[in-house]
């Protein structure tokens, strides 16, 4: 039978890991409180909204998942599936913060409408972040 080996643990490595690991934590959690303290009421609003929205749920019959596994025919991996959400999320994000940019230029307050959504949208096409749908990256074609 092979022999046991015994590894040593540095403590003081792990212990000083810890601590860089809480204080890079308390650093990222001051600097969002700062970013917090920040905001109007409205904009506080929205952050919120933002915060706690979420295309990613667990269960099978999350949207996401099923659009996924619709469109490539293959079950899909939980970390693609977050990722995917979370691009989707950005997305989203991008297009009412440019949509919400449009209706203060028009003088527009209240809710946005789907005309100043689609206006996003065409923005948004119009500087290449968003696909075509007929364009494909093509691997290893001349």
């Amino acid at each position: 039978m092979g022999e046991v080996k015994r590894v040593k643990i540095n403590l003081d490595a792990v212990k000083a890991a810890a601590g860089s690991l809480e204080a890079a934590t308390e650093a990222r959690k001051s600097r969002e409180a700062k970013f917090v303290e920040s905001l109007t009421p409205s904009e506080l609003e929205r952050y919120s909204a933002f915060k706690k929205s979420s295309f990613y749920r667990k269960h099978a019959t999350c949207a996401m998942r099923r659009l996924l596994q619709e469109i490539s025919g293959h079950q899909i991996h939980e970390k693609t599936l977050i990722v995917m959400c979370t691009v989707a999320k950005l997305f989203v994000g991008d297009l009412v913060e440019g949509a919400r940019a449009l209706a203060e230029e028009e003088g527009h307050r209240g809710p946005l409408t789907t005309a100043h959504i689609k206006a996003a949208y065409a923005k948004l096409q119009g500087e290449g972040h968003v696909p075509d749908g007929h364009s494909r990256l093509r691997l290893f074609c001349p």
